[in-house]
């Protein structure tokens, strides 16, 4: 009778195969250690190789640029004019003019034919080069290991008229020595191979150089500690197979499998979270809260989507509408608009666009202050909305323009709803808000009948010059567009205005520059001033409003911005502007996409050292022609101008336009700022400020007129502050 094998023969079966397999394992450790020796070895030679050729490349190509810095050098083009005083030219001036480094020991200059231009006699240059081109070459001269490089010289005139050339001598293992910082190689090991005196190409000096290698004491004690804790880890992985296999195999791989089906059932039914059909608690507390923390993360996962979708409304919802009146903003109007062809097209009786104006707002603004002019217009837009026909909206075009486009309208039905938005504002309580005058507002109104598509396309031009109309002395405060206001346009802003205006720009005479202070919340000081346009004429101030109007009106934006720019330019080099600090430049979207404003730029260039210069663009002249104006802003970033993306959230406002837009500095509007009283909004804008910080931008706040904004908007993490509170647009002296 055959017995079977006990326990305690099977266990020394297993713990005898498991030796031999654990010094078998050993062996081949201990193999594919010293194999990593020898490796290491041989990887450390490579990069070091790859290292001094890095560094023999940027050396010569340093020397390179000297040897052609001094042959481009006026004084060398003067020696090979005139030879006379070569000797000494050579001997009191080449060396110490500024132009050769330290480790360039000697320079000489030859004519066209390659014959030195007289003789130095503690010179090692050769008296005669050949004229044919010569590459750059290395010779042992004195002990020292010496490179000379040979340039020609040519006339700087534009003729490129060969005059001569010049060849330098430079101590090539000092220069890489002294100047560079080795990682894998002892700099002080150097040696040359070669004693002759024979040169030799550059190509050739990798294999004529020897060096040692930097020791890495580090490197045997870390190799026998790894033999260590590889033969200590064998001892306890041998042991803890012995011991502890059986209990591994009910404690985890079964528990692990468990967890392995929960999570294949959370995959496949999202909405059931428990493991009741998988038994009772795991048998490891580790394990019991894995499944725990599984469940739990789940479920915060399941909320968070639910998060996610009601920020996305909320951002979306703040992308289309005015953040201060609720309507809806100048992006919505413009994507409306665009569709607006194939929506009036099959439209009997076409469509009407209004315009409204807040007529006087700046002065009620100046005289009862921001918040008064916000409320104002916050009802204005109420009252406006609630005269609109059922599904008819209204948008903030900006400032205290608005507009509506009233679909199947004809004139009367345009007229009357004019009347009733007009009527509305008129009988309004205004006083309650301490306003004393009354408030009025003026609407233009212009037609296309469905069958006149080609109408649509000057529709807004015909409504703003309805509303200007409308705005004149004597006139009805609604106005519908005729063919006599198309003639008269020039005519809608005073002849005394346009005169000045048109004389500021042509000449400058009258042209003046308002600094208003940015500052830096970090050290409380001044960082730059928003350079703004004023235009003074009789002892009277013409105010951006009124400047601005024109100017776009007659297309005036590129010779506005260039009159600007020399002002600006004057003020820097007259010392108005304060040393250390810097100036804002609005840009206009016509003049960013001229190929002309990298020249119009270039005279500010020598100021970037002593100030900051900032590019001051909106969204709308970006995302208008965002490929020519990307491009011409990249080469002003490149010469060290920063861009600032001015008024973001006003218009177009989106995060997936910031990203591809090439600016450094994001100016948040004015109108962002000053409703952060509501709570819902100041949410919005510190998540907005945290995202756009943490992307790498600068953030500046506009409208700051209360300490309480003031720190709510360091509070968000933005880095500079514009406003009131700071300081008003106004000249410097």
């Amino acid at each position: 009778m055959i017995k079977s094998p006990s326990i305690k023969q099977y266990v020394a079966v297993l713990i005898t195969g498991t030796l031999f397999l654990f010094m078998g394992y050993g062996s081949y450790t201990e193999y594919k250690v010293r194999q990593l020796e020898q490796n290491i070895s041989n990887n450390s030679k490579m990069v070091a190789l790859e290292e001094l050729k890095y560094i023999i490349e940027s050396a010569y190509s340093e020397i390179e640029h000297h040897t052609q810095q001094i042959a481009d050098w006026e004084e060398v083009s003067q020696q090979l004019s005139n030879p006379t005083f070569y000797a000494y030219w050579h001997n009191h001036r080449s060396m110490s003019a500024g132009y050769t480094p330290d480790y360039m020991n000697d320079l000489s200059i030859y004519d066209r034919e390659g014959q030195s231009l007289g003789f130095i006699d503690n010179s090692l240059l050769p008296a005669t080069i050949s004229t044919e081109k010569s590459p750059a070459y290395f010779q042992m001269q004195q002990g020292a290991l010496n490179l000379i490089v040979t340039l020609p010289v040519i006339e700087s005139n534009g003729s490129k008229r060969l005059l001569g050339y010049v060849a330098t001598r430079s101590d090539f293992l000092d220069k890489i020595s002294v100047e560079n910082s080795f990682q894998h190689i002892d700099s002080i090991s150097f040696q040359n191979k070669t004693r002759s005196d024979a040169p030799y190409p550059l190509g050739e000096l990798l294999n004529n150089l020897e060096f040692e290698l930097n020791p890495d004491p580090n490197m045997a004690l870390v190799l026998d500690e790894m033999k260590s804790a590889i033969f200590n880890l064998g001892l306890v992985l041998l042991l803890v197979t012995i011991m502890l296999y059986p209990m591994v195999a009910y404690l985890i791989a079964r528990p692990l499998r468990q967890l392995n089906r929960h999570i294949d059932h959370l995959r496949e039914s999202p909405e059931s979270l428990t493991l009741a059909s998988y038994g009772s608690r795991m048998p490891i507390a580790e394990l019991e809260k894995v499944r725990l923390s599984l469940n739990e993360y789940h479920t915060q996962l399941y909320d968070a989507h639910g998060i996610l979708d009601e920020k996305n409304q909320k951002l979306e919802t703040m992308a289309y509408h005015d953040a201060l009146t609720g309507a809806l903003n100048r992006r919505a109007f413009d994507e409306q608009w665009r569709n607006i062809a194939s929506i009036g097209g099959n439209r009997s009786l076409g469509i009407c666009l209004a315009i409204f104006d807040l007529n006087h707002f700046k002065p009620i603004n100046d005289t009862y202050g921001h918040e008064v002019g916000d409320q104002v217009l916050k009802i204005v837009a109420q009252l406006l909305t609630g005269s609109l026909r059922t599904g008819e909206s209204l948008y903030r075009l900006g400032g205290d323009e608005f507009a509506a486009i009233f679909f199947n309208s004809d004139r009367e039905v345009a007229e009357t709803i004019a009347s009733r938005c007009n009527e509305s504002i008129i009988s309004y309580p205004f006083i309650e808000l301490g306003v004393q005058e009354p408030i009025r507002i003026s609407i233009g109104l212009a037609h296309a009948d469905g069958d006149e598509p080609e109408l649509l396309k000057v529709l807004q031009w015909r409504a703003d010059m309805a509303m200007y109309s409308a705005k004149q002395p004597g006139r009805s405060h609604i106005a519908f567009f005729t063919e006599e206001m198309e003639s008269n346009s020039s005519k809608l802003l005073s002849n005394w205005v346009n005169n000045a205006v048109y004389e500021s720009i042509k000449s400058g005479d009258g042209l003046e520059m308002h600094y208003q202070p940015i500052i830096d919340f970090e050290s409380n000081n001044v960082s730059y001033y928003e350079a703004l346009i004023r235009i003074r004429r009789d002892n009277e101030m013409i105010t951006p409003n009124h400047i601005f109007k024109l100017v776009e009106t007659h297309r005036l934006e590129v010779d506005m911005d260039r009159a600007i720019l020399k002002q600006i330019l004057h003020d820097l080099n007259s010392g108005v502007i304060p040393e250390g600090s810097g100036i804002s430049i609005n840009i206009s979207g016509p003049s960013i996409i001229k190929p002309e404003i990298i020249e119009w730029l270039a005279p500010f260039i020598p100021f970037i050292g002593r100030y900051k210069l900032v590019i001051e663009v909106t969204e709308t002249s970006l995302i208008t022609q965002i490929e020519v104006a990307s491009r011409h802003l990249n080469k002003l970033r490149e010469a060290k101008f920063l861009v600032a993306l001015d008024d973001f959230g006003s218009g177009y406002s989106s995060i997936c336009y910031l990203a591809n837009m090439p600016v450094d500095i994001v100016k948040f509007d004015i109108s962002l700022i000053r409703g952060l009283n509501d709570d819902q909004q100041s949410a919005i804008v510190s998540h907005l400020a945290t995202m756009i910080r943490e992307a790498g931008y600068s953030l500046v706040a506009e409208g700051i007129e209360s300490e309480e904004i003031s720190e709510q908007v360091m509070e968000m993490g933005f880095n500079y502050g514009q406003g009131f509170l700071y300081g008003k647009p106004k000249l410097l002296n």
